[in-house]
């Protein structure tokens, strides 16, 4: 009986880890994913160009880290995972040790990082290895192998089989992932470059998404949804003009040199559905001195100014006689004028007098 338990178990596990790569029904839970940075500690791995394999694979290793736990957060898209690292830090771990530890975790898939080393500079290209041909190892391989070739433009050295420890002792489906080769000066720029190893990091991202019948997706922070855009509350400017009497009708007001209106009975007017910004307001009638304010509105502010006009000064013209009164000419007799005023005139008078009544004496004698 426990053995038929035992069979029925391992049969059903097969079935179940195969479901994702062969129907694409994708995950109902977090799949537990372990990544394993080949190397590390007082084994560099393959060197060459000035670059260590154990430093490539660990970086770009915690940039897939940072990417699944992105796609996990993101809602729109992608998968749900727990992701593990074999050594986080510039640490040697063993072989048995890294299978080990996927087991004991229980994990659902197990990638390996690795870059190629080789005597010979030519040698160039990225590769991928499942310890099977077939089943969900493979299929996974196959599909970061797709995507790096993609990602990178590589020579496609392809998908193979190898018999390597954390391949063979791994419980789990797994792969192993060959960047490409540092001693290759074409391979060797990208496996140098931080921008080429993330977009490495997003291939074996997408290359995992895919395996488990989910489209690839680039996971990007969580966007709430737009609300409809409110419009800020308009300022308004109430403006107050007055003199010494009180207030002043009927005066014109200005908006930055523009005419707005005039003023009521009251003194007042309302410049209202204005923006928050800086505007100068003036006010002027015939009968006053033009004055003007800076204002600055705040965001639905309603700003008060007040003028208080000072009369134009009125000018004094000198006194004018009234027209039918025109100003005194002297007497005009001939050609001769009178220099003796009213005086002489009475004088002239008398003689002319005196004549005639000599001439009547005359004629009648």
């Amino acid at each position: 009986m426990k053995l038929r338990c035992t069979l029925l178990r391992l049969s059903l596990t097969a079935v179940f880890t195969a479901l994702p790569a062969a129907t694409g029904f994708g995950l109902s839970y977090a799949q537990v994913i372990v990544i394993d940075p080949g190397h590390g500690g007082g084994d560099p791995g393959g060197t060459g160009l000035g670059l260590q394999e154990k430093n490539i694979v660990l970086d770009t290793s915690e940039r897939f880290r940072e990417l699944l736990e992105a796609d996990t957060q993101d809602t729109t898209g992608g998968g749900s995972w727990t992701t593990h690292l074999t050594r986080d830090s510039d640490q040697f771990i063993e072989l048995a040790a890294r299978s080990a530890y996927a087991n004991s975790l229980d994990a659902d898939r197990f990638l390996s990082v690795h870059a190629n080393a080789f005597g010979t500079a030519s040698a160039n290209g990225t590769e991928t290895f499942s310890y099977s041909a077939t089943g969900s190892g493979a299929n996974l391989r196959n599909l970061i192998q797709e995507e790096m070739v993609t990602a990178w433009q590589l020579t496609d050295r392809g998908s193979k089989t190898g018999n390597f420890s954390v391949l063979r002792n791994t419980a789990m489906p797994a792969e192993l992932h060959e960047l490409g080769f540092v001693t290759n000066s074409v391979d060797a720029e990208k496996l140098g470059d931080a921008d080429a190893r993330q977009q490495a990091a997003l291939a074996h991202l997408h290359g995992l998404q895919r395996h488990y019948g989910l489209a690839a997706h680039t996971p990007g922070p969580e966007v709430p949804p737009i609300a409809p855009a409110i419009p800020p509350p308009p300022s308004t400017i109430d403006v107050t003009v007055a003199d010494k009497l009180g207030p002043v009708a009927d005066a014109v007001i200005f908006l930055n040199g523009m005419e707005q209106g005039r003023t009521n009975s009251s003194g007042f007017f309302r410049i209202d559905e204005l923006s928050a910004e800086n505007f100068v307001v003036s006010a002027q009638t015939r009968e006053h001195l033009g004055e003007e304010h800076a204002i600055q509105l705040r965001v639905g502010e309603v700003a008060s100014v007040q003028f208080r006009l000072t009369s134009v000064p009125k000018v004094h013209e000198p006194m004018m006689a009234p027209e039918d009164e025109a100003p005194a000419e002297e007497a005009v007799s001939g050609t001769c004028s009178s220099s003796g005023g009213s005086g002489s005139s009475w004088a002239v008078a008398l003689l002319v007098l005196l004549i005639l009544r000599f001439r009547r004496t005359s004629q009648r004698s």
